[in-house]
């Protein structure tokens, strides 16, 4: 009996230790990043989902800033893979806003050239969504961009999209939420 119970204590302080020895990836609710993020929850939300679908290009949520009073014109890129935070939603974005309906097309020119940004550089399948908290609540808009190429599975990219609302929407309560710390 005395070998049983030396192993299972030799078990518990080795499961001990290993949870010592790694305790990132235990606590991490951000995974599969492999960091815990010192930002704010709307960005490690959006980082993580880059790190789980490599194929995305570009992922941008827009939300209205703290403080104003929150309607689809006033919503900016808040959180994004690309930057441009505080950059103002275009018409598209806020008509989306507006009717509470998703948008998703295949974009073959580019409405908006910048030679400085090629990221957002057609051609793209690109789906546009409203972010709703775990009440189902619009709060927001999801951007979601994907490369393309005639032939592509666009019925793939957009099972994608949908899976990346439903994970945002199961861990979102309110806005106010994605700006609190990711700690």
């Amino acid at each position: 009996m005395k070998p049983l119970i030396q192993h299972l204590i030799a078990a518990a302080l080795v499961s001990g230790l290993a949870a010592t020895l790694h305790p990132e990836e235990m606590s991490n609710k951000f995974a599969p990043l492999s960091y815990i993020p010192l930002g704010n929850v709307g960005q490690a939300l959006t980082d993580m989902e880059v790190a789980k679908h490599p194929e995305i290009k570009i992922i941008a949520i827009h939300v209205t800033p703290n403080g104003i009073a929150d309607s689809p014109q006033k919503r900016c890129i808040m959180f994004s893979n690309i930057g441009r935070i505080g950059k103002p939603s275009m018409e598209e974005a806020v008509e989306v806003g507006v009717s509470n309906k998703e948008t998703a097309d295949i974009k073959t020119e580019d409405e908006h050239p910048s030679p400085f940004f090629v990221i957002t550089a057609p051609p793209k399948y690109q789906v546009m969504t409203p972010l709703v908290n775990k009440a189902g609540e619009a709060i927001g808009l999801i951007v979601l961009v994907f490369p393309y190429k005639e032939g592509d599975d666009v019925g793939k990219c957009h099972d994608i999209a949908e899976s990346i609302k439903a994970e945002l929407k199961s861990r979102i309560s309110s806005k106010d939420d994605l700006f609190k710390p990711a700690q």
